[in-house]
C-alpha cells in the first residue's frame, strides 16, 4: 500500500547492526558539521532513489541569535551516506557530518 505508514512495537524489532539505524531513532538528533557548525536537529528521513536524505532544521532559538533576526527556521537537506554522515551516537543524540556550512 503506497503512502500508507504501518506502526510495529519496538520490542518487535531486530537489533540494528553496526552503522545501521531505525529512521525513527535519527528524529531529534544533533547534526554538526567538522568545524562544530550546529546545523540544528533531524526532523525527516527520506528516499530519494539514488540515497537516504536527512532532513536538518536549525533550531529557531539559535537562528535568531546568530541571525539578530525572526526568521522561519532554516533547513538543510544532507544525503545519508557514508561519505557526508562521519559519526552518528545515539545515546547522545548527536551526528557528525562532513558537510559545508555554506551549502
Amino acid at each position: 500500500c503506497k503512502g500508507k505508514q504501518i506502526a510495529v512495537p519496538r520490542s518487535q524489532l531486530p537489533e540494528a547492526d553496526e552503522n545501521e539505524y531505525y529512521w525513527s531513532d535519527l528524529i531529534g538528533v544533533r547534526v554538526k558539521n567538522r568545524q562544530e557548525v550546529d546545523f540544528g536537529l533531524i526532523t525527516d528521513v527520506f528516499e530519494t532513489g539514488a540515497n537516504d536524505v536527512i532532513a536538518v532544521r536549525a533550531d529557531p532559538v539559535e537562528q535568531e541569535t546568530t541571525a539578530k533576526v525572526k526568521e522561519k527556521p532554516q533547513e538543510r537537506l544532507l544525503p545519508f551516506t557514508a561519505d557526508v554522515v562521519l559519526e552518528v551516537d545515539l545515546k547522545a543524540k548527536t551526528m557528525l557530518v562532513d558537510w559545508d556550512a555554506d551549502f
